[in-house]
């Protein structure tokens, strides 16, 4: 497995089938990109990065399950946890854990209005607009909404960079609560004005 840790919070990233290759590196100087760019596969097998803005990358033996492939991510207080959580993930039947997925989002957007409407392309923009204001949403307390999940990573944001959407900002608070609301998401808009943490 691959894993990540920063101020109490772990990744762990599984696979099936398994990788054959692992490495962990800073971003624009040692991570997969870098490696795969210079040499054209992946070399380099850096057990650990740490302190710093890193990138995982692993290389994957898709010939031996048919060219199927299954990642599971999991997240806890330490490696452990997360391991966990991403192993007993891919010891479950696949299809019941997007159906159990499915449900739960469509749980989420039965609090909103049905306006019917989808696209010449089959693409609801009503739905799709609604899932990405939930998506905003922090997992540990109701109402809590970052800004916008669309700031730049990577090597175009370091670890100094304290600031930006990523953040609880009231105004985008108030702004998210507004589309809920006109959604018709009553409960959640009120969780997000009303929220103690702020």
């Amino acid at each position: 497995m691959l894993f990540a840790e920063r101020d109490g919070t772990t990744l762990a990233l599984a696979s099936s089938p398994p990788f054959t290759a692992m490495s962990c590196g800073y971003v624009g100087v040692s991570d997969g990109w870098q490696d795969v760019s210079a040499h054209k596969r992946m070399t380099w097998r850096y057990a650990r990065a740490t302190d710093g803005n890193i990138a995982l990358t692993a290389e994957l033996d898709l010939l031996t399950e048919d060219g199927a492939c299954v990642l599971a991510l999991g997240f806890g207080r330490n490696a452990a946890e997360a391991g966990h959580r991403a192993r007993a993930s891919l010891l479950r039947p696949f299809d019941q854990i997007a159906k159990e997925y499915m449900s739960g989002w469509e749980a989420v957007q039965s609090q909103c209005l049905d306006l019917g409407e989808v696209g010449e392309r089959g693409f609801n923009f009503y739905r799709g607009s609604t899932a990405v204001l939930k998506t905003h949403e922090a997992k540990r307390f109701a109402g809590g909404m970052i800004a916008s999940l669309s700031i730049p990573w990577g090597s175009a944001k370091g670890d100094d960079d304290l600031g930006g959407y990523h953040l609880v900002w009231p105004r985008d608070l108030v702004e998210c609560a507004g589309g809920l609301l006109a959604a018709g998401d009553v409960s959640s808009a009120r969780d997000t004005l009303f929220l103690p943490h702020v």
